[in-house]
């Protein structure tokens, strides 16, 4: 096997990926499956589900490489795609638990159309991080999108470990306030909002 393209910018891998490299997949995939495997983990907490779902979202990070082509990086896509496709599990189960439970019961699954909600949610993330502090920003991007721990992201900004959660103490609040502020009553808008807090990395 080839090596993987480690030292290169998701935007490198993006548009290599959006040419057709399956060898730039390999590399974004090896990137982030640890991190969007136990994001959805947290949701499903069942190991099949999850590995389902994992392969899901990496096939359909391959299906769309082309739209994805112009984007700086790729780990807010993956974690807003990763968790509406646990959030749509669960309610699979609610809903034939229900079917079950009430045999003839009319459930209506009246959901916004996944691509469009996703598109909402991955645009109020990626504006909620920009407003962040240089150095808060980063501090959440590697807890969060890259599965750092604090004492790793402390090591790699040579910052100390309270440091660290002081900045994603604060992350949470000013994103979940910017989220509060633009989404307004929008149901897609409290999921996302609901999703930073409940996805958020403890040790």
């Amino acid at each position: 096997m080839a090596a993987l393209h480690y030292n290169y910018s998701d935007t490198d891998l993006l548009h290599q990926m959006a040419a057709g490299s399956s060898l730039a997949f390999d590399t974004l995939y090896y990137r982030y499956f640890e991190s969007v495997r136990a994001n959805i983990l947290r949701i499903t907490r069942n190991e099949t589900a999850t590995d389902d779902i994992l392969q899901e979202v990496f096939i359909q990070l391959w299906e769309r490489r082309k739209q994805l082509a112009d984007r700086e990086k790729v780990s807010g896509w993956l974690f807003v795609v990763s968790y509406n496709r646990s959030l749509n599990h669960l309610r699979k189960i609610s809903t034939e638990r229900l079917k079950q439970q009430s045999p003839g019961l009319q459930i209506v699954t009246d959901w916004p159309a996944e691509e469009a909600l996703q598109e909402m949610q991955l645009r109020l993330l990626e504006e909620a991080i920009a407003q962040l502090p240089p150095q808060r920003r980063k501090v959440f991007e590697l807890c969060k999108f890259k599965g750092f721990t604090y004492d790793q992201a402390a090591q790699e900004l040579s910052i100390s470990k309270n440091t660290v959660k002081d900045h994603l103490s604060h992350a949470s609040a000013s994103i979940h306030n910017y989220i509060t502020q633009q989404g307004g009553s929008s149901p897609a808008l409290s999921i996302l909002t609901i999703t930073l807090l409940s996805l958020w990395q403890h040790e």
